[in-house]
């Protein structure tokens, strides 16, 4: 192999590193963004514990919270996925 192709190759690693770099550091926003709601959602589910409200509209709040949860499981997932791909 000559030092251009080696070169080459390099800069295409170079390339695909930078394209990884920039989607965990965008997953990691996301990830964050999605605990701090999370942290929002079961602050206000207690304050609503406090109020009379209807069973339907506690049950729609937990659905909300499972679906953020489930989210933030394959974000973090998806995170651990790029960060192995990295090392």
């Amino acid at each position: 192999m000559t030092e251009d192709a080696v070169l080459e190759i390099l800069k295409k690693l170079q390339t695909d590193l930078a394209v990884v770099r920039r989607q965990g550091a965008g997953h990691t926003r996301l990830l964050s963004e999605l605990m701090t709601k999370v942290t929002m959602i079961e602050a206000s589910m207690k304050d609503v514990a406090e109020l009379n409200v209807s069973s339907g509209e506690i049950g729609a709040l937990h659905d909300n919270v499972n679906r953020v949860r489930q989210e933030l499981a394959e974000l973090q997932a998806r995170v651990e996925e790029l960060e192995s791909q990295r090392d």
